[in-house]
C-alpha cells in the first residue's frame, strides 16, 4: 500500500447502499413491499386456484426484481471493460459486479417476509379449510361363504 492511501473502514449496510444505489435500491424495496402487502392480501382474501398462482408470483417479485437488476449490473461493468480506450481499472469492474451479486441477495432477503406470509397463509388455510366428508365405504355383499 502506499503512504498516501488509507483504508476506509465501512459497513456492510452502507456499503450494500452505496454499491446498489438510489434507484436500484428504491426498485427493490418498493417490490418487497408490494410483496408483503399482495402476499398478506392473497393470504386473508384470496379463493379457488387463481389464488394460489397470483401468491406464488406476489411473492417471489423481489427476487425477480433482484435478478433483473443483476442483469443491469453484469451489463454495466462489460461495458465499462467495452467502451475503455485502455485497460479499465479493476475497481471500475468490479462496481458492476458487486452489484449484479449483491442485488439478488437483497431481494432474497426482502423475499423472505412475503414467502412466509404465503406459506404459514397456506397452511393455516389448508388445515381450518371447512371440507365435504367423505362418503362412507360400501359394504361387500354377503356371498354366504364362510
Amino acid at each position: 500500500m502506499q503512504p498516501g492511501n488509507a483504508v476506509v473502514q465501512q459497513s456492510l449496510v452502507s456499503w450494500a447502499i452505496n454499491a446498489l444505489g438510489t434507484p436500484a435500491l428504491f426498485l427493490l424495496v418498493t417490490a418487497g413491499t408490494v410483496s408483503f402487502c399482495l402476499s398478506l392480501l392473497l393470504t386473508i382474501r384470496g379463493r379457488g386456484a387463481m389464488s394460489a398462482v397470483a401468491l406464488v408470483l406476489a411473492a417471489h417479485l423481489p427476487l425477480l426484481t433482484g435478478i433483473f437488476l443483476a442483469l443491469l449490473g453484469t451489463i454495466s461493468s462489460w461495458m465499462v471493460v467495452a467502451t475503455s480506450p485502455t485497460a479499465p481499472k479493476p475497481s471500475e469492474w468490479a462496481e458492476g459486479v458487486s452489484v449484479s451479486l449483491l442485488a439478488p441477495l437483497m431481494g432474497l432477503v426482502l423475499m423472505t417476509p412475503s414467502y412466509t406470509v404465503a406459506l404459514v397463509g397456506g397452511l393455516i388455510r389448508a388445515l381450518t379449510e371447512d371440507r365435504p366428508p367423505l362418503p362412507p365405504k360400501p359394504i361387500p355383499p354377503d356371498t354366504g361363504r364362510p
